[in-house]
């Protein structure tokens, strides 16, 4: 197969005031002898729970569209609102959708920030993948949405410093899997964490 080439372009516009700004940036790919794989109908699976065996080549050209809307938000001096919109669109050169392309995300965030004391709580989610590629061998994902917090603090001893930070990951213990997941694998549930980082 033929390496493929790419031609890109971005362009993105933005808008700051002291208490406000937003960023919307955009990506457009035209690549050609786009590789992707394509499921053989009438082999079996070399895999326990794959869907069949895939063969790879290269496309004549693809396209590939990603669109990111930024704002961060400063409620108070000590508390900062920031979210992230994201959309992504690919197509084949016959105007079929292409596999791996992200549905809907969106995430917005609370971070609280005073003195030596930090807390963060977060919501990432998907929407539906409706824009699926069957013709690739994707099927339909369901959305989702999870919950992420933690809190951390700054211990400072002379010169040294120690930053603890504790957390917990989908608080919810919600049962989800992505678009990107093979063979629809969950990801993790809910899950803590704590991180020491040291400083001298």
């Amino acid at each position: 197969m033929k390496n493929e080439v790419s031609l890109e372009g971005n362009a993105f516009i933005g808008f700051k005031k002291p208490t406000f700004s937003a960023k919307l940036s955009s990506s457009y790919f035209h690549i050609s002898n786009y590789i992707v794989g394509k499921p053989l109908s009438g082999l079996v699976p070399m895999t326990i729970g794959a869907n069949g065996v895939k063969q790879y080549e290269a496309l004549d050209f693809a396209t590939i569209l990603n669109v990111i809307l930024e704002t961060e938000v400063q409620l108070l001096d000590e508390l900062k609102w920031r979210t992230q919109l994201g959309y992504n669109c690919g197509k084949d050169f016959e105007n079929v959708n292409l596999p791996f392309m992200s549905p809907f995300s969106y995430q917005t965030s609370l971070s609280y920030l005073k003195d030596r004391f930090s807390a963060d709580v977060a919501v990432i989610g998907n929407t539906k993948h409706k824009d699926f590629s069957p013709v690739y061998g994707e099927t339909k994902t369901p959305d989702y949405v999870i919950l992420n917090a933690g809190l951390g603090y700054n211990f400072v001893f002379g010169k040294n410093k120690i930053y603890t930070t504790i957390g917990a990951e989908n608080v919810l213990d919600r049962f989800y899997t992505t678009y990107s997941d093979w063979n629809k694998i969950p990801r993790p549930g809910r899950n803590f964490y704590v991180n020491v980082n040291y400083s001298f």
